[in-house]
């Protein structure tokens, strides 16, 4: 299992399936409906990345079939299938990436 953490959320991947979890108080004000969103690998269609730098958060956005921001423009930050990160956290948001990536060709 792979667990990956910022303060946009929390993020766990079996290979199967991916937890987002957001622990943070403004990150669950936002997502006041979805502070726990569960992801099968089979509905995730790709991956939006964008680096970290030192003035901007990264973020990592799962592109899922049905979901609110494949039916209209919706910004990352309040996308309940996207986690910001910081430079910090990249790296390990990068395995995540990776390994999400690898179960989507098999």
């Amino acid at each position: 299992m792979l667990e990956v953490s910022s303060t946009g959320g929390d993020v766990q991947f079996d290979g199967r399936v991916i937890r987002i979890r957001r622990v943070s108080r403004m990150a669950r004000s936002v997502f006041r409906q979805a502070q726990q969103q569960t992801i099968p690998i089979t509905a995730v269609q790709g991956i939006e990345w964008r680096d970290a730098s030192r003035w901007h958060a990264g973020h990592i956005r799962l592109v899922v079939a049905g979901s609110q921001a494949s039916t209209q423009p919706t910004a990352v930050n309040r996308d309940e299938n996207a986690v910001l990160f910081g430079l910090r956290e990249q790296p390990e948001f990068e395995e995540l990436r990776t390994a999400i990536e690898q179960a989507l060709s098999q």
